[in-house]
This record gives C-alpha cells, sequence and structure tokens, in this order.
C-alpha cells in the first residue's frame, strides 16, 4: 500500500510465522534480512492508552512490516524481516514507524529515508523520525527524539560488507558542529570541517538538516580524519517557501528586520532536543555553533560541561558600538519615518526583544528548555546569550578578512578573532559551463562589458531580476551585456507578462542576456566587469576578490544589509538598496560602475589586493584559529 503523510493506511494482518532468529545461517543466500530490534521514547498517538507501533520498511512497490505491539511507547520488536533477493545497496528505502488503531485508520509516527547501502552500513543502526515538515519526532514529557533500532542480518554477498562505527580513540579529538539554514548558510561549516579534518586528523560531526544529507557526506571523503552526518531536524528551504515567509522577507522596514534577526534563533528552538541528544549520546570533545545555535550550545555546554566555540557568520549580532544590530536603509518615502526607526535597530532594543520572542508566552521559550535541562532561567528584559558569551571570554571565531570588516571593533573581547573569508573549494574551482564561456567571450568580442546578477536563494522574484536587466542592456550607456542567475526554481511558475518576456527573448536571441541557473563564483566573478549580488557573506567575498565594483541589491536580510554599507565604506560601491527600487536606480548605478576612471573601479582593485588570503580558500586560517582558541576553552557556566 502506497503510504504519505496524511494518507492512513490499515495493519496489513499476515498469517506467516514471525521470525526471531538472527543467524545469518537460517537466511538463503542473496536474502536482504532486518531485525526490528525496539524502539525508544515513541510519542503518546490515543487518547488512551499508549500507542501501539510496528514498523514498515519500503523499497519501490514492495513493503515489509513487522506485528505491532500493543499500548507500549518504548516497544521491543525483536522480528526479523526477510526481504528476499533483487535488491541494490543504491535502491532507495524509506523506513516507518506507525500506530496501529482498531477502529480508525492507523497513524503513521515518522520516518526515514536512506539508501539501502547506509541502511546496512552498519551492523547496528539507530534512526531518528522525520515529520513532513522536517522536524524529528519528539517525545515531549521526555524531552527527547523517538529512536528506532534496526539490525543487519544479513545482506548479499556482493554487497559491501557491513563495518563498525568510527571509533573516537582513532581521531586527535572529535567536534560536533551545529548549523542550520539555508546551503549558503552551511557550506562554509563544510569547508571548515574538511580542514579540521585534513590537516588535524579530527572526527567531525556535522549536525544539520536533513535536506543537506547528500551535500555533506558528498564533501565528506578526506584523506585524514573523517566527517559524519546527523540530523538536526527542521527544513528552512520549506519555511522560507511559505507565504508568510516570502511576505516578510520582501518587506523593507527596518522594524521587520529588526523582529526577524530577534526571532532568528527562536525559529531553530525545535532542534534543541536532537541537538541535545547528539551531544549527550556523541560526547564530543567540543561544539562548534552559528549564531542562530548560540542558546542550544550554551544548554549543551553548561549541562553536558562541553567547551563550545562559535563560529559566527553573521558578526552584527556580536554587540559592539561600532554598527548597529540591524543596518538601516532608505526604505520608506517619508524620511521621519526612517528616523524612528532607526533609534530601533540598535544592539539594547535587539536584546529586549529578542528576549522576548525567545520568551513568548505563546510558545515554546527558551527558559522551557533550559527548566528541563536543570538549568536556571535567564532573568530580565534583555536577552542573557551575548552577554554572557563575551562576559565568559568563550571562544568565537568569525570568518571574514579583517581589512574587509574595516579591522577589528576595539569593543570585542580578546577571544573574538577575525580570520579570513572561508570557501569551499574541495578540487579546486570548478570550470564555467561552456554555455557561459561562449557568452562571455561574444560580449568581450563585442567590446559589451559583462555584469552578473547573482542572488542564491534568495527570494528575489524573477520578474524584478528580468526586469532591471532588460533595463541595464537596453538603457546603459555602454549597453553591457548580462548573465542572470535566478538560482534553482521552477521557471514555469514565475512566468513574466507578455511585454516583458518578448524582450527578454529578444536580448537572449540576440546574445546580450543570458538567463541560468548558477555558476562557480570563483570563476565567474573574475571575467565580469561589475558583479551585482544580493549581500550574503559568501557572494560578497568572492566579488569583493574579483576586484571589480560590487554593487548590493535584493531583499536585503540582517547582514546583507551590512554588506551592502560595508561595500560603500571600502569604496567599491553605492549604499545598498531594495531590489524593488533598483530599476529605478540601476542605470545610473551600473554607468558610474563602468565608467572608466570610476572612484569605484580604482578602489576595487586596491581592495582585491589587500585582501587576497595566504590560500586560496582561507580553510587554513580558520582551522588554526579554531584549534588554537578550543586549546583553553571551557565549557560555560551561566
Amino acid at each position: 500500500t502506497q503510504s504519505t503523510w496524511g494518507t492512513n493506511i490499515p495493519f496489513q494482518m499476515t498469517k506467516k510465522e514471525k521470525l526471531t532468529s538472527t543467524n545469518p545461517n537460517d537466511y538463503a543466500d542473496g536474502h536482504l534480512v532486518i531485525l526490528a530490534d525496539k524502539a525508544y521514547r515513541v510519542p503518546k498517538m490515543d487518547l488512551i492508552g499508549k500507542s501501539d507501533p510496528y514498523v514498515v520498511i519500503r523499497v519501490g512497490a514492495q513493503s515489509f512490516q513487522t506485528a505491532y505491539i500493543k499500548n507500549d511507547n518504548d516497544p521491543v520488536f525483536g522480528e526479523v524481516l526477510d526481504m528476499g533477493p533483487g535488491f541494490n545497496p543504491k535502491d532507495e528505502c524509506r523506513v516507518e514507524l506507525w500506530d496501529y488503531d482498531d477502529v480508525s485508520n492507523d497513524d503513521m509516527i515518522g520516518y526515514a529515508e536512506l539508501t539501502l547501502g547506509e541502511l546496512c552500513e552498519h551492523p547496528h543502526i539507530t534512526l531518528l523520525l522525520s515529520k513532513p515538515d522536517g522536524n524529528m519526532v519528539i517525545k515531549q514529557n521526555r524531552n527527547a527524539p523517538t529512536e528506532l533500532r534496526l539490525r543487519v542480518v544479513k545482506v548479499p554477498s556482493d554487497w559491501p560488507p557491513t563495518t563498525e562505527p568510527l571509533n573516537r580513540a582513532h581521531f586527535n579529538k572529535h567536534v560536533m558542529i551545529l548549523t542550520r539554514g539555508t546551503r549558503g548558510d552551511v557550506q562554509p561549516y563544510v569547508a571548515l570541517a574538511r580542514g579540521l579534518a585534513e590537516q588535524l586528523g579530527w572526527l567531525v560531526t556535522i549536525c544539520t538538516e536533513l535536506r543537506y544529507k547528500s551535500f555533506v557526506k558528498g564533501n565528506a571523503k578526506v584523506s585524514n580524519g573523517a566527517i559524519r552526518f546527523r540530523p538536526s531536524g527542521g527544513d528552512t528551504a520549506l519555511r522560507i517557501d511559505t507565504a508568510i515567509a516570502k511576505w516578510a522577507m520582501q518587506h523593507k522596514s527596518e522594524l521587520m528586520q529588526t523582529a526577524m534577526l530577534a526571532r532568528s534563533e527562536r525559529e531553530f528552538f525545535d532542534s534543541e532536543p536532537v541537538l541535545f541528544y547528539w551531544a549527550e549520546v556523541l560526547r564530543p570533545d567540543a561544539v562548534i555553533y552559528g549564531f542562530t545555535m548560540a542558546n542550544i550550545a550554551i544548554i549543551i555546554s553548561e549541562k553536558l560541561r562541553i567547551p563550545v566555540l562559535g563560529f559566527i557568520l553573521q558578526p552584527t549580532v556580536i554587540p559592539s558600538q561600532r554598527y548597529t544590530a540591524v543596518v538601516p536603509i532608505s526604505s520608506h518615502t517619508l524620511a521621519w519615518f526612517d528616523n524612528v526607526e532607526n533609534k530601533l535597530v540598535g544592539h539594547q532594543a535587539q536584546a529586549k526583544l529578542k528576549s522576548f520572542m525567545e520568551n513568548s508566552p505563546f510558545s515554546h521559550t527558551l527558559n522551557d528548555m533550559r527548566k528541563k535541562h536543570g538549568l536556571r532561567p535567564f532573568k530580565g528584559n534583555e536577552s542573557e546569550t551575548w552577554t554572557a558569551i563575551l562576559a565568559q571570554q568563550a571562544p568565537l571565531v568569525i570568518p571574514i578578512n579583517e581589512h574587509a570588516f574595516s579591522g577589528k571593533p576595539d569593543d570585542w573581547p580578546s577571544s573574538a578573532v577575525l580570520t579570513d573569508f572561508i570557501f569551499l573549494r574541495k578540487g579546486g574551482v570548478p570550470p564555467l559551463a561552456p554555455n557561459m564561456i561562449k557568452f562571455i567571450e561574444d560580449a568581450k568580442a563585442a567590446q559589451a562589458p559583462v555584469l552578473v546578477m547573482a542572488f542564491s536563494s534568495m527570494p528575489v522574484e524573477r520578474h524584478y531580476i528580468m526586469q532591471i536587466a532588460v533595463n541595464m542592456v537596453k538603457n546603459c550607456q555602454r549597453h553591457p551585456h548580462v548573465i542572470a542567475l535566478v538560482g534553482d526554481r521552477d521557471l514555469s511558475k514565475e512566468t513574466l507578462s507578455k511585454s516583458l518576456q518578448h524582450e527578454v527573448d529578444e536580448l537572449i536571441a540576440s546574445n546580450k542576456l543570458l538567463e541560468d541557473k548558477g555558476a562557480p563564483f570563483g570563476e565567474l566573478f573574475k571575467h565580469m566587469d561589475c558583479i551585482i549580488v544580493h549581500g550574503g557573506l559568501g557572494t560578497t567575498a568572492e566579488a569583493l576578490r574579483a576586484g571589480v565594483p560590487t554593487i548590493v541589491t535584493g531583499v536585503l536580510l540582517m547582514d546583507q544589509r551590512f554588506w551592502g554599507k560595508q561595500c560603500n565604506i571600502l569604496g567599491v560601491g553605492p549604499d545598498p538598496v531594495h531590489i524593488t527600487d533598483f530599476n529605478d536606480t540601476c542605470v545610473a548605478t551600473v554607468d558610474e560602475a563602468l565608467r572608466e576612471g570610476s572612484p569605484w573601479r580604482v578602489k576595487a582593485v586596491e581592495v582585491a589586493s589587500l585582501i587576497q588570503g595566504n590560500s586560496e580558500d582561507g580553510v587554513p586560517e580558520n582551522v588554526d584559529a579554531v584549534a588554537q582558541l578550543l586549546e583553553n576553552a571551557q565549557p560555560l557556566e551561566l
């Protein structure tokens, strides 16, 4: 029976005898045989009593299931599933946990998706189960995730043999990295993990969203040390694709930006039971966290006595007199309203709002989490997160070039260190696609400047991108050829008006406009005469290194505003402008960027020469800083 969430299936009663033997010789050669062992902390699914759980394993159209265990939230199944022959390690499988009901349809409790090869990689496997929203199944009264334990009894002889899990004793150190967000948010931590493994021989466990499992594992092959993936729960991409999230992110107001920054950690509180579980089970020597994981890392450090280190990609969350928590932009027609909002973007106002967001009486709160672990609640109407981190001199590594940041703020503690931009360069920078190379060569042959618009995973509507691209090609003095990178999106859902589509088609046909999903910025940007980006740290760093004028526009979320303003302070481009206003200014802005002798062009070359690091990817500098700061790191004590 096909199973999807919301399509409940009845329990399939079987006549065959329950198999319990775990002796592989009792099963035919070529068969795949799995023991459904037990489950822990199954949530209550029925109004009366506990759950009546059973296990289903699905591979393609085939399914294999156990008998149900009546009224038990910690069931022991002890049932062997002889799945037979004909399977391949690359086959996708789905392991499901269901609750049996006598009268109504059965309810799915949760599931895990993986390949049969992953399922059979080790003799024993513990699965945490997901829900459709990406969050893990949690037994709330125990504040811990549901575990499903399986055991491999037999695999076909031509399959890779099962191996024992990684042994901590074989590595110099074990660190756990906590990170959630978009792929762009996660990528620098993968680069860091590769460096910690390759350079220092460390075991690195990356805890992040299931969506990025293949991305992490695809970058986990290292010649020294080891990298492994563990799920954190949650799905940021799914969250930001909702109508209300899109509305909030398109909002220009500083008030909305301040609210989103204040809530940024609260958005990930659902991961706390899972991340604490992994820390308690794996007992790493240290935990490295991103800024949205700070409070969870503090809880882990206090309760489990594990040192922590912040690897902070959004430095404006660190309080300082030199910058505000949210960098204001001109977002209203009435200047007085901008002036009012500008008074609410400072760190003190941000701390008060953050405290309210994290301890709102209308939702699961930070103090609820702390109390469940026997830790004292935070007091007062201001967030204690960064106050506590800074007061205890907890180590912070900020992977940003010091010159690009205009130097280290005087009021940062010595435990906060600026290093250099970090990039994921496994195997070097990949080459450009042939169609992009031809587009650039044709533009140069026509003596036309080339510029790129790149917004990564940010929700910039396609009609804005195309409208601006057409405007620049047609109306800029030097008529630049434009590469518009629109990201991995379904273009059929973002149709253009007939008139705009006609203009786009004409420019594409005349080889003056190229619309594509993406490209390796480290290679593409060095061929550009001007770069238009959304202001994310990684993309802006690549643009600054390219040595050409950098223009920041887009939805301008949080630190994207900081980097837009910083590009102007560095003298390589204008102040940031929101994407909804950029069409009105793009022609004059690009004309200035492309003008011979433009101060932006001169300064861009100078800045690029100053921020070229000692290494191509910045990994050695960040690895050295992390290793040095962790030598004396201590667990936090609030």
